[in-house]
């Protein structure tokens, strides 16, 4: 998990995560290697006018740029950088929501 993907992680599991989610959210990121925000040049050049795709751009571009696959709810990203011409290696999985429990 790149660091730009723990910090997102972290932000929704204090917003949005009850105490029995926040303990499970705890055992995940103890489990999970963290690797540091390394993007491929060619994902971080993927337009993005409004600038609101940097945390995208440096999490799927690390992944890029190691030759890792990454695991993503959100296909909105994926779907961009595949209409720019950029094929990302990525496990689409259903989206997940926090329920506060």
């Amino acid at each position: 998990m790149t660091s730009a993907a723990a910090a997102e992680f972290a932000e929704a599991v204090l917003k949005h995560a009850g105490v029995t989610e926040m303990a499970g959210a705890g055992i995940h990121i103890v489990r999970v290697q963290l690797i540091q925000n390394d993007p491929s040049s060619r994902v971080l050049q993927l337009p993005d006018p409004n600038l609101s795709r940097i945390a995208d751009k440096i999490i799927f571009g690390t992944g890029d740029k190691l030759g890792i696959k990454t695991m993503t709810g959100d296909t909105t990203f994926v779907k961009h950088a595949k209409s720019n011409g950029v094929i990302l290696d990525v496990y689409e999985h259903s989206p997940a929501r926090f329920r506060g429990v």
